[in-house]
């Protein structure tokens, strides 16, 4: 409905209405001004903002906020958000003096709540769907009612979600956000954060983009204004530290660090002084959950149970690093979720039974006691934020940070269209796998697929019959950069982190063993060999974190040598070997030239460029190897593709009938093509389980 329409309709109410009856209070003007944004505009995310204003401008007018908390719960259940119920909730809690709104909201927590389950009335539920752009990665506050999240379409800052009232507080400003990096802006962020047992304040991990490192902040988070941090935490030779928990009595904080070594620790930071203690040098891969016992005695977490495993046992160590105490040490794959409220069980997720399900381990004494309970079969796969004081369950469902669907397609470059239409590759994992590469002979692709952290797969399948093989890596290597054939057909390269050692790594085909072909200290990117195996071109760390080089190592002597500085990204290698093509990038990643780069080390040559805010936005050899395809936005929804010759003849654009997929590899035979399309993307939510914990007493 257009404003025209709306505002007859607004007219057409108010010219009805009695003239005793238009005398409203702002609070009900303001109500119907939402309501009118809900009903007649059908803008409901812009009610909410209203309905939320009607609460915060007005609190002395319970009557009109008890309706307005109403059509926002109401609204939040149309966007079909899990906040709903906790606003009828709050009505019913606090607005019990106000019957017509309170009778509205029981009726419909009567349709929302799930009902209990045969199983002791336990009940699972989604509690939250997390803002678009916003990303869990930490603890539930003690009493179940804040949920910190970073928002990434804010800079990768800090909010404070409140569960009651449906409302954010943002507790950080100077994260940098896309615009702010491409003037130059170092990359700021926040990470993982802790509550204090009382609530009132919160640690998080902030990442500085003038050190290159992380540091540890603390809030306190009393009063409604943006708070100021304090920071607790800072060591040149500390890159990584993330808090995990923080103890009873307020005075330490459980950390996982990593030392500039490539050495993890666990430690405890003092809360008052932010001096550190470390309690035990462990597998770089560190604990997945990591909590202290309700009296402060001991710190319980989960570790890999050895180098080469994926399975992980439960371990409890003692505060005063006395003694470690296993407290779950079985083959199965045991994850650590949390002390029950009373300390006298350890709770944690367990594949033993064939699927994963809830088990407890009753712990007194310093020690385990008994046998394992199952609590409740077939939890699923989340990321655990804790147990509340009143013994729920808070967890996190996070999709893939970049789902991937891998996809192939006949096209033919005479006609520019399909022979065939786009079909979707591999079947199984879909969102999990990225980086396709066809192999030299163009008789298999490959992929890499992520199933849980850091558990990667290489996908190998068949051109002719179909048949596809898995590729387990190692349970410690972590996939960072894309991957690509060798030149023999007998290995792949991979970008990646193993034992903490980042780099260029060659995994045989065979048998899925990795070694490092070149260290770059500070993480793995793309990485090309010659045809004749003679060379590889490869992407590493440049001086500032604005800066790579393009690399160029004679793998027989290991002599190296810089074919290009600055900000670019390395896509492809001709066939014959002679080229590299090259994008070169604005200061916000976004490609804005096309670069050919002789592998002789003569100088490259500029194809093609464009202006902001005009991108590049997909580049690929075409079949005959002496000309390159690319793409060009050259408007907001305006694309155009040209054919560059090599050689510096005349560009000409290339005209297709149908809708050519950007980034695509071209397979050797020239008319089948490979690519990753994006996946619609799906909001994380937090699921609360709750009424699973028996009862004490009658193990007594």
């Amino acid at each position: 409905m257009n404003k025209s329409k709306v505002f007859v309709a607004l007219l057409a109410t108010l010219l009805t209405t009695p003239v005793h009856a238009q005398k409203s209070s702002p609070a009900e003007i303001l109500l119907e001004s939402a309501r009118q944004k809900e009903t007649l505009e059908g803008d409901l995310k812009g009610a909410i903002h209203q309905y939320e204003d009607v609460v915060k401008r007005f609190p002395a007018d319970r009557s009109t906020v008890a309706k307005a908390l109403v059509r926002m719960a109401e609204a939040h259940q149309k966007l079909g958000d899990a906040e709903a119920q906790m606003i009828f909730e709050r009505v019913v809690r606090d607005y019990s003096d106000q019957k017509e709104p309170v009778d509205q909201a029981r009726a419909r927590l009567a349709l929302l709540r799930p009902k209990p389950t045969s199983q002791g009335g336990v009940v699972n539920r989604v509690a939250w769907t997390v803002a678009d752009g916003g990303w869990i990665e930490g603890k539930i506050s003690p009493d179940g009612r804040y949920i910190p999240y970073v928002h990434y379409k804010e800079g990768g800052n800090l909010f404070l979600r409140d569960l009651v009232s449906g409302t954010d507080r943002q507790l950080t400003n100077t994260g940098t956000d896309g615009r702010e990096r491409a003037q130059g802006v170092e990359y700021q962020c926040a990470h993982g954060y802790a509550f204090s047992r009382d609530g009132k304040q919160l640690v998080y991990s902030w990442h500085r983009g003038d050190t290159r490192r992380f540091e540890l902040r603390v809030v306190n988070l009393q009063g409604s204004s943006l708070p100021t941090f304090r920071r607790l935490f800072d060591h040149e030779e500390v890159t990584w530290i993330m808090p995990h928990d923080w103890s009873p009595d307020g005075k330490w904080i459980a950390v996982l660090l990593t030392r500039k070594d490539k050495t993890a620790q666990i430690g405890l930071v003092s809360a008052q002084d932010g001096s550190l203690r470390v309690l035990k040098s462990i597998d770089w891969r560190g604990p997945n959950a990591m909590y202290f016992s309700p009296d402060g005695q001991y710190l319980a977490y989960d570790l890999p149970a050895g180098e080469t495993l994926l399975q992980r046992d439960i371990l409890v160590l003692a505060v005063d690093g006395s003694r470690e105490i296993p407290a779950e040490v079985h083959p199965s794959d045991d994850s650590f979720l949390g002390w029950a409220p009373d300390g006298k069980r350890l709770l944690f997720a367990s594949d033993r039974g064939g699927s994963r399900d809830l088990w407890a381990r009753q712990f007194s004494d310093g020690k385990p006691q008994g046998q394992p309970e199952l609590l409740k079969r077939d939890i699923g796969r989340f990321d655990s934020m804790g147990i509340t004081s009143s013994g729920s369950l808070h967890y996190a469902v996070a999709p893939p940070v970049r789902g991937f669907d891998i996809r192939t397609a006949e096209f033919d470059f005479g006609k520019g269209d399909f022979v065939s239409p786009p079909v979707q590759a591999v079947s199984t994992y879909v969102g999990n796998n990225s980086s396709p590469d066809w192999a030299p002979d163009g008789k298999h692709f490959a992929w890499v697929s992520r199933r849980t952290t850091p558990h990667f797969v290489i996908g190998i399948r068949s051109t002719q019959t179909g048949q596809v093989r898995e590729l387990l890596l190692p349970p410690n290597f972590y996939v960072q950069g894309s991957l690509s054939w060798g030149h023999d057909g007998n290995s792949f390269l991979v970008g990646g982190v193993d034992k903490g050692r980042s780099g260029v790594f060659r995994v045989d085909r065979e048998s899925g063993r990795t070694s490092l072909v070149v260290d770059t200290q500070q993480g793995g990117g793309r990485a090309i060999e010659s045809p004749d195996g003679g060379a590889l071109y490869y992407v590493a760390p440049g001086s500032n974190s604005r800066e790579v080089t393009i690399v160029k190592r004679i793998l027989a002597s290991g002599q190296e040598s810089v074919l290009l500085k600055g900000l670019y990204g390395l896509r492809s290698l001709s066939r014959d070997g002679r080229y590299l093509a090259v994008d070169e990038r604005t200061r916000s990643r976004i490609p804005q030239a096309v670069l050919l780069v002789p592998t002789n080390g003569k100088a490259p040559r500029e194809l093609s460029r464009v202006n902001e805010p005009q991108s590049t936005v997909f580049l690929t050899w075409m079949p005959d190897q002496q000309s390159v395809l690319i793409g060009k936005q050259v408007a907001a929804g305006k694309f155009e593709k040209w054919r560059i010759p090599i050689d510096g003849g005349e560009p000409k654009q290339f005209e297709t009938k149908a809708q050519l997929p950007g980034g695509f590899l071209l397979h050797p035979d020239g008319r089948q093509i490979l690519f990753q399309a994006l996946m619609p993307s799906k909001r994380p939510e937090v699921w609360v389980l709750e009424n699973f914990l028996p009862s004490l007493s009658a193990k007594k």
